[in-house]
Order: structure tokens, then sequence, then C-alpha cells
């Protein structure tokens, strides 16, 4: 009997242990399940300038007002909290002056830019107009190779203006290029006027000064009439006729 009852209390401890284990499991299970709820971060909680310039310029440390300057992007914002930290905080004094100072010279660079497109622009539209035609192509080419540069900060406007020159300018472009054809196709033809002239001016002369016992050769006179009259009926072709050279020649 009294191992009995032995027993018995050893199996009704067992059981209470086991009990007790799995509701300190179950405990602790809960406990893991649940993690802590973070601290809100005020800096990216902020939806406004005004929040994020009181926490720049009064943030409880200087990591929240350094991420504070971070993310403020107005300038007059900046310039406030530049002149609140000033001889208090000196980090975040420097990151706020070193950021308007970027935006500075971010401002300065895009008008310089503006100007340069409309130099450009201006440029581009005498040049289309212009009586001045003197190096007319390089000066085409470098105000497209300076367009190229800045064309990325041109509105739609602007792009339209300088598409519309250009077409002007190139189609003067193509009409002095056949005008310079013509004139360099006209100096050739009148040098050969002149050499054809000069070559029979030597002949004749030749003949008149020089002649062998047994007299000229006809053929070979004949071959260079015929020669230097082929070559002067194609230095006269398309070109309007000088008298005087006529009577020369």
């Amino acid at each position: 009997m009294a191992g009995f009852l032995k027993q018995l209390f050893k199996t009704k401890t067992a059981q209470s242990a086991l009990k007790g284990s799995e509701s300190q499991s179950a405990a602790n299970a809960e406990t893991a399940v649940t993690p802590p709820t973070p601290t809100p971060d005020p800096v990216e909680n902020a939806n406004s300038v005004e929040e994020l310039e009181k926490l720049a310029s009064n943030g409880s440390t200087a990591k929240q007002r350094l991420a504070a300057i971070e993310r403020l992007d107005d300038t007059e914002a900046l310039q406030r909290v530049t002149r609140a930290l000033k001889g208090r905080d000196k980090g975040a004094f420097q990151a706020a002056r070193q950021k308007l100072r970027a935006k500075k010279e971010r401002a300065e660079e895009k008008q310089r830019t503006l100007d340069e497109i409309a130099r450009i622009l201006d440029d581009i539209e005498t040049l289309a107009t212009t009586t001045d035609l003197k190096l007319f192509n390089a000066r085409l080419e470098a105000l497209i190779s300076q367009w190229e540069k800045v064309v990325a900060e041109a509105s739609t406007d602007q792009r339209s203006r300088f598409k519309q020159h250009l077409a002007t300018c190139r189609e003067r472009a193509d009409e002095l290029s056949e005008q310079q054809s013509k004139e360099d196709r006209a100096r050739k033809r009148q040098s050969e006027q002149q050499g054809t002239l000069e070559t029979l001016e030597a002949t004749l002369e030749q003949l008149r000064t020089e002649l062998p016992p047994e007299g000229p050769s006809r053929a070979s006179v004949d071959a260079m009439r015929k020669t230097q009259q082929n070559r002067w009926e194609e230095a006269t072709q398309d070109l309007d006729k000088d008298p005087g050279l006529e009577r020369k020649y």
C-alpha cells in the first residue's frame, strides 16, 4: 500500500511539473512572438518644412539635427537653421552651411546654362539671316557643338526654336556649298582658258622664229591645234564669254 501511494505521488508530481513546463513554454513563446514597439523617428515622420526646420534647429540629439538638415531642402529654412545653430552645434552648423553652399553653386551653374542656351539661340538666329558668309559652315558647326552640351536643360520651346533656325542655316549652307563649287569650277575653267592661250601663243611664236629647214610638221601643228581647241571649248562651257579673250583666242 505504501508503495502504491508513493508511485501515485510520483506520477502526480511529474504531471504537475509537465503542465508547469508547458505553461512556461507557452508564455515564453508569446513573449517571443510579440516584438517591442519601436520608438517613432520624428525626422522620418516629419511631413513639412516647418517640422524639419524645428528638428534641425532644436532636435534632442546631434544625430537628429543632422538627419533633419539632410532632409531639409528649402533655402530660406536652411538659412534660418544656420543662424539658429551658430555657436550651439558646430557639426550641424557646418552641415547646414555646406548644404546652402552646394545649393547656391547648383543654382549658379543652372543660371550659366540658361544664359548659354539664350546666347546660342541668339547666335544661330543671327547666323540664319546674316549676310556675312565668311566661315559660315565653321560657325554653324561650332554652334551645333555648343548646343549639344546644354540641350538637356533647354525647354521644349527652346529646342523647337533651335531646330527651326538650324534648318534655315543648313539650307543656306547647302546653297553656299553649291555656290562655292560653281566658283571653283569657274576659276578652273578660267585657268584652262589662260593655259590654252599661252600654249597657242608660244607655238605661234615658235613657228615664227624657229622653223626647221624642212619646214613645220603640218600633222604636229594640226594635232596641237585640235587639242587646244577642245580644251578651249570645255573651258568656256557655262561661262559668260570674255570678248577680249575670244578675240585673242
